[in-house]
């Protein structure tokens, strides 16, 4: 699977406002100085730990010594990998800069039902990657190279392009929490 690319990853750092993602996650924040504090939802918390650097796009807690960027903020609130939580953010961009709450933020639903016998299962994880194959332009791109450009082909076999999004779209719903 292609990496984000960096300049791509600094720009959604760059552009989500932090504090206001934070507060989206039931954080109350108040000034003190250039920076914010707020008490950590990390962990119990009797007195603000949690300073959140809004000019620097960062947050930090003092008292479980956590800390990152606003993708890191989104792994650990829900508990999903960085690339969900980069897909998460590039969803929300909008709702942050219009004051978002928590029930703004929800999890990208599972491709595939947990509970599915077998076959079921087989199947919805091969039309999963069978998408992910007709939607991703460079994965069509290598079919194309190599000669294989006929879509009835590509639909008759079903061919797919794994690119490990099942596994991030399906992890988060298998570890209790």
């Amino acid at each position: 699977m292609a990496r984000i690319p960096e300049e791509e990853l600094a720009q959604l750092k760059a552009t989500v406002d932090l504090a206001a993602l934070v507060r989206a996650s039931g954080v109350d924040l108040s000034p003190v100085g250039a920076d914010l504090r707020g008490r950590c939802p990390f962990h119990e918390d009797a007195t603000p730990s949690l300073v959140v650097t809004p000019a620097k796009g960062l947050w930090h807690c003092f008292g479980c010594d956590l800390g990152g960027s606003a993708v890191d903020w989104v792994m650990r609130t829900q508990h999903v990998s960085f690339r969900h939580a980069v897909e998460v953010l590039r969803a929300k961009l909008p709702l942050l800069a219009e004051g978002a709450t928590s029930s703004s933020f929800k999890r990208l639903p599972c491709p595939v039902a947990l509970d599915a016998d077998d076959q079921q299962l087989l199947n919805q994880v091969i039309a999963h990657y069978h998408a992910n194959l007709k939607e991703t332009p460079d994965a069509l791109a290598y079919l194309t190279k190599r000669g294989l450009t006929s879509s009835e082909m590509v639909d008759r076999f079903k061919l797919g392009f794994a690119n490990r999004t099942l596994g991030w779209r399906t992890a988060w719903r298998q570890v209790p929490r």
